[in-house]
């Protein structure tokens, strides 16, 4: 073991900086096999906490997942692979998640002004485990056209969260959007008459 990377160290690396809190030293194995060097590190900013192999500290082969990396607040909180791509519950969550974020912390400046993202659900495991006891949750989960709300449970409200939000229908979502913002009675009509619902993806928060 180098002295570099004793427990207690503090190491700087291309994902910033980390503590060293284990090592455990390499080691030849049967058949001209290696076990590999593997410590574990704690990064400073964040906390996050993971066991790696060694040669990777200093490449920066490793992942902090409380960085906030999604819209400058939202982070992973898990090792959970994501899906590129695909159907998946996870996938969809997470595109669920971020699309969340990005209404509240992406630029928008319609009627997302001034509206926030509850800071337990700036974790994606979190989001992701709370979602599950949401009203709607079975339907969404079933592929149905429904929408993250977070204004039709508590009317007036500006923040996203496992206490206000449940997921509606498209259809109940998009009439009451319009009703609270425009105030447009031919349109709603449009609405219930199921004419402008064909382009919401299962994927809309409001």
């Amino acid at each position: 073991m180098t002295t570099k990377y004793k427990a207690g160290s503090i190491v700087d690396t291309p994902k910033g900086k980390v503590k060293i809190l284990d090592y455990t030293q390499g080691k030849r194995l049967p058949h001209n096999k290696r076990k590999r060097a593997r410590a574990t590190i704690r990064f400073i900013d964040s906390g996050w906490v993971c066991n790696v192999q060694v040669t990777n500290i200093a490449s920066g082969h490793i992942e902090d997942c409380r960085a906030k990396t999604v819209y400058g607040v939202g982070y992973l909180d898990t090792n959970l692979k994501i899906p590129a791509r695909g159907n998946s519950i996870i996938r969809r969550a997470y595109d669920l998640w971020a699309n969340m974020l990005k209404r509240c912390y992406g630029g928008y400046k319609t009627c997302y002004i001034g509206c926030t993202v509850d800071k337990r659900w700036h974790s994606f495991k979190n989001f992701l485990n709370s979602i599950q006891e949401l009203e709607g949750y079975d339907k969404w989960e079933r592929g149905e056209n429904m929408h993250l709300d977070k204004d039709i449970k508590c009317k007036g409200n500006k923040v996203y969260s496992a206490d206000t939000c449940m997921f509606v229908s498209a259809h109940d979502n998009i009439v009451d959007s319009l009703n609270r913002r425009w105030h447009k009675p031919n349109e709603l009509m449009l609405i219930q008459n199921g004419r402008s619902t064909e382009k919401l993806s299962n994927t809309a928060t409001t």
